[in-house]
Order: structure tokens, then C-alpha cells, then sequence
């Protein structure tokens, strides 16, 4: 049954999630095509109209404009979704399935986290695809990824070790990011169900209080971990940043736990769907 509400799940959310994508992919094509045509002027006796040039240099404010929206929104339906499946009148159909409120709130949050981590990964690749197009820009980039790494080599040329095991952590840290984002959010609305006559607000502030609750205890956690050590070397230093790395993402991990287990008790004991 769980496999089958996870399917339900990727039917009932798959629609905005790629459309946005595509049309993020499409918006970046045309964007670089314009970008192109500008570059061209330096490195071509070519003159764009002015007109031309304008209507280029606003579509590309418009596309900053629509990228930065399309994230926001991701990030606004996901737990908008869950509150309509958990706490409205649509939620009767999926509790009144044989599922638990731990495999209906790990549908949502498998789900959700993969649309967001793929939206992500779009991100990534229109950004690529813009700077690729930008001649100077890119030139520019390649150089000094290529002296990064010169420079790197040399400094870090004893410690490959840790500095592979940053790269895994922060490679673990960003697929494990879009599901505790999830993960909080959704925490955020079940928890603002204790405010019966202004839910939306209740959760609108408890999604303030964690974050708030949550670097507070990051900061410290960090602070407290770097009392008395010695970081008087590249290697110490590197230590000291792949430490403070896993323990970042321990604690992101051991956050979410806390907060999956109070959504899922909230949800068992307060579940209100009148």
C-alpha cells in the first residue's frame, strides 16, 4: 500500500514541478541565444538595434525574475500540498486508507524532497548553460577553476584524504538538504494545527520558530566544537572544516528525526479533518 500512495503522490504533484522545469530549461535556451547576441558585438563587427537590445536586456531581468519565483514556489506548494491531504476535507480519502501517518508522511516527504532536489539540479544546469554562452565570463571561469585547483593541489597536497572527505560530505549534504527542508516545513504546518482559528499563521510562525530554534543550535553546536583546537595548519584547518562539516550534517539529520517524529505524533493524536 505504501508504494501505491507514493505513486498516487507522484501523480497528484508532478505537473507543477516540470512544467516549471521546462519552462525554466526553455526560458534558459532563449536567454543564452540573447546573451550570445550581445556578446557578439565584441567579438563581431555586428551592432545590435537598440531596441533589439533593450527587449533582450528586459527578457533577462524577467528570466532572474521567473527563476528566483519558480524556487519560491517549489518551496510554497510542497507543504501547501501536505496541509491539503493531512488537514482539509481531501485528507479523509488518504487516512481512510491501511496506511500509518509514518508512511503517509514519508510519501510526502520522498516525493516532495525529489521535485525540489531535481528543481535544484535544473538550477544547475541553466546557470551552466547561461555562463557558457557569456565568452569573457567563461573564459574567465575556466582560468580560474584551472588555478583553483593548481593552487589546491599544492596546499592541500597532504591532505587529499580530508579533502575528499569534504567533497563526499557536502555531496551527501546536498541530496540530504531538499528533504529536510521538506521535513521542516511540513513540521511547520502539522505543528500550526494547535492554532485552530488561524492555522495558516500558526504555521507560518512555527516554521519561523524552528528555523530560528534550529540555527541557534547549530551555531552553538559549532562554537562549543572548535573551543581548544589547534588550527595553526592548512591540514589542522581542513581537519577542523571537514569536522564542523559532518556535524553539520549530523545535526541536520538528528533535526529532522526530531521533527519527523513531531509531525507523526501531532498528526496521530490531534488529526482534525472536520
Amino acid at each position: 500500500m505504501f508504494g501505491k500512495i507514493l505513486v498516487q503522490q507522484i501523480r497528484n504533484s508532478w505537473r507543477i514541478p516540470l512544467i516549471m522545469a521546462g519552462v525554466a530549461i526553455v526560458l534558459t535556451l532563449i536567454a543564452a541565444l540573447q546573451v550570445r547576441v550581445l556578446m557578439s558585438e565584441s567579438t563581431m563587427r555586428f551592432t545590435a538595434p537598440t531596441i533589439v537590445r533593450i527587449f533582450i536586456v528586459i527578457f533577462l531581468v524577467l528570466y532572474v525574475i521567473y527563476m528566483v519565483a519558480a524556487n519560491t514556489v517549489m518551496t510554497i506548494i510542497m507543504p501547501v500540498r501536505f496541509y491539503r491531504e493531512s488537514f482539509s476535507d481531501q485528507g479523509y480519502l488518504y487516512h481512510s486508507l491501511p496506511v500509518t501517518k509514518n508512511q503517509f508522511f514519508a510519501s510526502h516527504v520522498i516525493v516532495s524532497g525529489v521535485w525540489i532536489l531535481l528543481f535544484y539540479l535544473v538550477d544547475y544546469l541553466c546557470v551552466m548553460i547561461v555562463v557558457s554562452n557569456i565568452t569573457d565570463l567563461s573564459s574567465l571561469f575556466r582560468s580560474a577553476i584551472d588555478m583553483l585547483t593548481r593552487e589546491m593541489r599544492y596546499l592541500f597536497s597532504g591532505a587529499q584524504g580530508t579533502v575528499n572527505g569534504m567533497m563526499i560530505v557536502a555531496l551527501i549534504t546536498f541530496l540530504v538538504s531538499p528533504f529536510a527542508s521538506v521535513i521542516r516545513l511540513n513540521c511547520a504546518v502539522t505543528l500550526g494545527q494547535l492554532f485552530k482559528k488561524h492555522r495558516v499563521i500558526g504555521a507560518i510562525v512555527m516554521y519561523f520558530a524552528l528555523n530560528f530554534a534550529v540555527g541557534m543550535i547549530n551555531q552553538v553546536t559549532s562554537v562549543v566544537s572548535m573551543i581548544g583546537k589547534d588550527m595553526t595548519s592548512v591540514q589542522q584547518g581542513l581537519g577542523m572544516m571537514l569536522m564542523t562539516s559532518v556535524l553539520a550534517l549530523v545535526m541536520t539529520i538528528a533535526e529532522s528525526a526530531v521533527f519527523w517524529w513531531l509531525s507523526v505524533h501531532r498528526m496521530e493524536k490531534d488529526l482534525d479533518l472536520e
